[in-house]
């Protein structure tokens, strides 16, 4: 049985509907329901049963931060001195890709299962139009992953994004899901763009369409000019107001009013200058875009701890529709994780992470900065 979040974008389902596109009883969703209401903690140690799993695992996700080879690219071609274009530029990549990250991963259907909760020390690595992405899954309580873009440009700069996310999600009237860490867009002429996580939440979850919605704030600031990006998102009301509105407001070093952004960030999204008051069209996603898939290893070449590989009899059972199967091999892997993390206690180590180093922030929270040289010394990889 196959179900879970599906994109707003697509309209409103009935219950007859909603069971005929995902081949799920509404009987098993709403023991689902009671599961997680009933639970308390952070969901992320609710283990998902299998009619929900997707055949892929949370991590390989991350190539939903790339925007794409001419996107990511673009801030880097704007002279250094033109600093306001050039965080225009910024912001337009990271407002371009929410509707990718959030509503857009599986666009065959409009659904979307749950991903497999990576374990601890997982891997993945893929070439996404030619860049290369690496990611680890850095912790497991709560769970976090760090990843690296690198798009180096011929005669040109290099850009490189670079970020952590850890999760924790609990429920109340619905399922709430608080992002921390951030994404750091470098460029290798020394400017750096500091881009913030808002919190989610899942709208229409009691009903077996849940869709994710974008709470609160999140912003993106540049290390050297000063130049700020503030946005504030809301949804849909009982009354008035719209699924994945967005709006935004763009000030200098002095907090001078300069732009504003409004519309939905999966659909339109229009800029005005405040000084002219001109207003044009910012973002404009189709409603069927192509997202650029990672190309990776065969599974075969892949080191176990890589995403496919680890995952494979699992994704291959999931496809399959063998629930029984799902469970065997899902409870294979985290059995063994639970058994390297009972190991390490008893011995007093810690399990050591493959390329990101563990640092600390002025809030005494976990900072995961990728090391190039812990990369390029890892022989299994040196010809990825």
């Amino acid at each position: 049985m196959n179900m879970l979040w599906k994109s707003s974008s697509q309209g409103d389902v009935t219950d007859n509907e909603t069971e005929a596109a995902t081949g799920a009883s509404l009987a098993n969703w709403k023991d689902l329901v009671k599961s997680i209401a009933s639970f308390r903690g952070d969901l992320s140690t609710l283990t998902a049963p299998p009619f929900i799993l997707a055949p892929a695992s949370l991590l390989e996700y991350c190539h939903f931060w790339y925007a794409g080879y001419e996107e990511i690219r673009k801030p880097a071609l704007i002279p250094k001195e033109n600093a306001e274009e050039r965080f225009l530029a910024v912001v337009h990549v990271f407002t371009s890709i929410m509707k990718q990250q959030y509503t857009q991963r599986n666009v065959s259907d409009g659904f979307e299962k749950k991903p497999l909760n990576p374990f601890l020390g997982e891997l993945f690595v893929g070439r996404v139009e030619g860049d290369l992405l690496r990611a680890e899954q850095v912790s497991h309580h709560p769970p976090a992953y760090a990843y690296k873009i690198v798009s180096p440009i011929e005669d040109g700069p290099t850009v490189e994004q670079e970020g952590h996310v850890a999760i924790r999600s609990r429920f109340t009237t619905t399922v709430s899901v608080e992002q921390q860490g951030k994404t750091v867009y470098k460029i290798s002429d020394g400017e750096t763009y500091t881009v913030g996580l808002p919190p989610l939440h899942l709208e229409g979850f009691i009903y077996a369409a849940p869709f994710i919605e974008v709470d609160k704030t999140s912003d993106i600031t540049s290390s050297e000019s000063g130049y700020k990006c503030v946005f504030r998102y809301s949804g849909a009301g009982w009354i008035s107001g719209k699924s994945h509105t967005l709006k935004a407001d763009i000030t200098d070093k002095n907090g001078e009013l300069l732009y504003t952004l409004s519309g939905q960030w999966d659909s339109l999204v229009n800029i005005t200058n405040e000084k002219t008051g001109e207003t044009k069209e910012f973002v404009n996603h189709p409603a069927k875009a192509a997202i650029s898939t990672p190309v990776v290893a065969p599974v075969s070449e892949q080191h176990e701890l890589e995403s496919q590989r680890a995952w494979k009899d699992v994704a291959d059972a999931i496809r399959a529709n063998k629930t029984d199967l799902i469970r065997l091999h899902k409870g294979n892997i985290e059995n063994a994780q639970r058994e390297l993390r009972k190991k390490e206690l008893e011995e007093g180590t810690e399990w050591q992470h493959r390329w990101f180093l563990k640092g600390f922030n002025s809030n005494a929270e976990p900072v995961w900065t990728f090391s190039e040289e812990l990369y390029h010394n890892d022989k299994f990889f040196e010809e990825r």
